[in-house]
């Protein structure tokens, strides 16, 4: 992972975790990419409360959650609703 954009993420890439690569907000916004899911700061906030264990698995669990319901963009209740569903 490369950071372009101190605290802004973009998954660009399709279901798996291996295929999904790393750029700013604004290059996204550039490349106008199908599938593009940029994090909101507000929602890197609340994902660093997470313990770092298992960190990765929720966001990955997010990033996927976003890419099956269309959003392109993960906020905070974004991040509360793949919580909630990954939990059932």
């Amino acid at each position: 992972m490369i950071p372009l954009h101190p605290r802004t993420w973009v998954a660009r890439g399709a279901a798996r975790t291996s295929q999904i690569s790393w750029l700013s907000i604004e290059e996204s916004a550039k490349t106008d990419e199908p599938g593009a899911i940029a994090w909101a700061v507000s929602a890197e906030k609340e994902l660093r409360k997470i313990p770092f264990f298992v960190r990765g698995k929720a966001r990955r669990n997010t990033e996927h959650f976003a890419i099956e319901n269309g959003l392109s963009v993960i906020d905070v209740e974004t991040l509360y609703e793949a919580k909630a569903h990954y939990s059932r």
